[in-house]
């Protein structure tokens, strides 16, 4: 979190600016074709299973998102908010992509969906992917991060938002390359792992609103 925040800082000495983030704009965009026509798309494709050990985890992760996506709240909540400080933002930071010698940082890896973006983005993503829901080590992970580089309580709101968001649109867009564009992505393991985790994370979130 900390080679992060480092990182953010170095970038905004590229260009800096307040504005509307286009990754709101985008997941905006997104929702709304989801809601229209991406859904139906995908359940649709469910019929024709993939016969390995995917097809029931997305049949659990497609009930999960579409809930997730009739609420709403997480999408009009980030429409709502105000303009933010825009600087250039990996925004497809994950512990994937964080390179370790021994427990120190040597390298941050991909960055082609770099732009202009709310550098927050990149907050969420890489909290969401190293602490998950566990409250205790996503304040440590804040909190290392605001050690180099400030973060106010708006701005925990929004991570917050933006992890919410992500997760749905990232659970549905997995759905749509397995089944609808039947891409072939790799390894079993990682993407059975993959599913499981974004299974654990939308169930527990709808445990906690039915209590």
């Amino acid at each position: 979190m900390q080679t992060l925040a480092r990182f953010h800082d170095l970038a905004a000495r590229y260009k800096q600016c307040l504005g509307a983030p286009q990754t709101i704009l985008d997941r905006q965009q997104r929702w709304k074709e989801l809601q229209q026509s991406g859904l139906s798309a995908i359940e649709r494709s469910l019929a024709t299973p993939l016969g390995n050990e995917i097809d029931q985890r997305a049949t659990r992760l497609l009930a999960l998102a579409h809930k997730a996506l009739e609420s709403s709240q997480a999408i009009q909540s980030l429409a709502a908010g105000p303009e933010l400080l825009l600087q250039p933002a990996i925004r497809d930071i994950h512990r994937d992509h964080v390179l370790f010698t021994g427990d120190e940082v040597t390298g941050l890896i991909d960055f082609g969906a770099m732009r202009i973006d709310t550098p927050l983005t990149d907050v969420a993503r890489l909290v969401g992917s190293l602490a998950g829901d566990d409250r205790e080590a996503r304040q440590f992970a804040f909190d290392a991060y605001a050690a180099v580089r400030p973060l106010s309580a708006a701005d925990r709101r929004m991570i917050g938002l933006l992890d919410e968001s992500g997760l749905v649109l990232g659970a549905l867009n997995w759905l749509i390359w397995l089944y609808v564009e039947r891409r072939d992505m790799g390894p079993m393991e990682p993407i059975v792992r993959r599913l499981d985790e974004m299974l654990q994370r939308l169930e527990s979130r709808t445990t906690n609103t039915s209590h």
